[in-house]
């Protein structure tokens, strides 16, 4: 799974995944204005999702923290249920699939469990991005205002990492990777213990071509983050602890 806030470069993350062997599902979303690459998400766990928030009275931009443990158990089995098989639908017999949608990061152990019931074992990438740069984008794109758009990252990085602890995860982030995506790979390898089978010369050129600077309209130093009046302690302290593990 690749874990992310909207706008934070999991489709980058997650399209340099797929170059080096990851199985994208069947039914993916197109590319559009706001990612002229491609999302390399599932329309249909996307539209589960939908739904998921739908049922709880969110949507993906509500701060509230949201729970499933609320619905009854037929409920929960019914969802589960679908859930899984919408997996197995989108991923048939893939050796390495790869699941990525934003929204996930607020049903981490929703999904971590359908990602088991599948036949999976769940492992986990977190990628993050300057807060500033994703809720400038998330203010270009949806108008959403500068504040909300840090607090939306902030519910999603929070949410995630609490959901993957005692997990085999990694952390990595959106500058690095454009920076030098060769480094983030061999620590991915090492900290999920799987090997990435596709990492030829041809496909390093693939994944060069693929990573313009094109995927980044918004750029802020890491030092704004902490002299900005925008930025509350909670968001500037999350961030300097994302950057320390992503090494």
């Amino acid at each position: 799974m690749v874990l992310g806030p909207h706008r934070s470069g999991t489709s980058a993350l997650s399209g340099v995944l797929s170059h080096l062997g990851g199985d994208l599902p069947k039914t993916l979303m197109p590319a559009g204005e706001g990612n002229a690459e491609g999302y390399f998400e599932s329309l249909r766990v996307m539209a589960f999702n939908d739904r998921l928030l739908n049922a709880l009275g969110s949507d993906w931009k509500d701060l509230s923290p949201l729970d499933l443990g609320g619905t009854t158990a037929q409920v929960f089995e019914s969802l589960m249920s679908e859930a899984v098989q919408v997996l197995q639908d989108e991923f048939s017999a893939a050796r390495l699939p790869l699941l990525k949608d934003p929204r996930i990061c607020r049903f981490v152990g929703f999904w971590s469990e359908a990602f088991s019931r599948a036949g999976y074992e769940p492992l986990y990438i977190h990628t993050h991005r300057n807060p500033l740069e994703t809720a400038q984008s998330l203010q270009r794109r949806d108008g959403i205002p500068i504040e909300l758009g840090l607090l939306i990252w902030l519910r999603h990085v929070l949410d995630a990492e609490a959901a993957t602890r005692g997990r085999t995860r990694v952390f990595t982030n959106y500058k690095a990777l454009l920076e030098d995506w060769r480094a983030q790979i061999p620590q991915m390898e090492q900290a999920l213990g799987l090997t990435f089978h596709r990492n030829t010369g041809k496909v390093r050129q693939q994944i060069d071509d693929f990573l313009t600077d094109s995927l980044r309209h918004q750029q802020r130093a890491p030092e704004d983050v902490r002299r900005s009046a925008q930025v509350a302690d909670v968001v500037r302290e999350t961030f300097q602890i994302l950057e320390s593990w992503a090494g």
